[in-house]
């Protein structure tokens, strides 16, 4: 059973990775100056009932999420990070 899951990689959000958004965040948008992310990434919105969001990268500081009311400048982002079992 233990060779079944070796190497095995699954992403997690611990808290660990964390990033404030900038102006220019919207309920859609979010402004965060050069996050690394790609489409498929999940990000949580901490500062707004830890929502858990899908992203599409637009470019190196932006990209999209599904609407999270209230989204704006100075909330406070998690992103998931990748664990090897």
């Amino acid at each position: 059973m233990k060779n079944k899951f070796k190497n095995l990689s699954i992403f997690i959000n611990d808290g660990s990775s964390t990033d404030t958004t900038e102006v220019g965040t919207t309920t859609t948008n979010i402004k965060a100056t050069a996050h690394g992310l790609v489409t498929g990434d999940y990000i949580v919105n901490r500062t707004r009932s830890n929502a858990v969001r899908e992203i599409t990268r637009i470019d190196a500081d932006n990209f999209t999420v599904t609407a999270v009311t209230g989204q704006t400048s100075g909330d406070t982002i998690s992103l998931f990070t990748t664990k090897t079992v």
